[in-house]
């Protein structure tokens, strides 16, 4: 008899063994390559967590082309044109992938809308989305020579 509860003890304890060590299994498969340094093609890979730009873009799926698919976070202000004294200003805008786009006011951008023009900036009205769930609005200012890693 002591030699049966043994036995069973020690089956008991392979059992409650076993499920533990195929969850270590599975989780070192997800976050290890597959042999030879290359990722199983079958897992589906985890998105990477933090960045702004990944949150701005979370959910937003393909942006539509010219003006309509600038996201205000991620222009930089080249310029501004006048043609003459009376009319309206141009502002000439470069996105990440230094292509240039003309903005009058009250053009329309994918996260927001041109509110003003000035000589030596632009203003935009932002829509964004407040933790709480409702969207709101904010005043952007891009002013000329203030991106990243320009020293004008």
């Amino acid at each position: 008899m002591a030699a049966e509860s043994v036995a069973r003890a020690a089956v008991a304890t392979t059992d409650k063994a076993t499920p533990s060590s195929e969850a270590s299994d599975q989780t070192q498969a997800e976050s290890a390559p597959a042999e030879g340094g290359r990722r199983d093609p079958f897992l589906i890979p985890k998105e990477p967590k933090g960045g702004d730009l990944a949150e701005q873009m979370e959910g937003i799926g393909p942006l539509p082309p010219g003006k309509r698919g600038l996201l205000i976070s991620q222009l930089r202000l080249e310029g501004v044109v006048r043609q003459s004294g009376d009319k309206p200003m141009i502002a000439v805008v470069a996105n990440t992938t230094n292509r240039a786009y003309f903005l009058r006011e009250n053009d329309e951008v994918y996260n927001g809308v041109v509110s003003k023009i000035t000589p030596d900036s632009i203003y935009f009205t932002e829509n964004v989305r407040t933790p709480g769930g409702p969207m709101g609005s904010r005043e952007v200012i891009k002013r000329l020579g203030s991106g990243p890693g320009e020293n004008r």
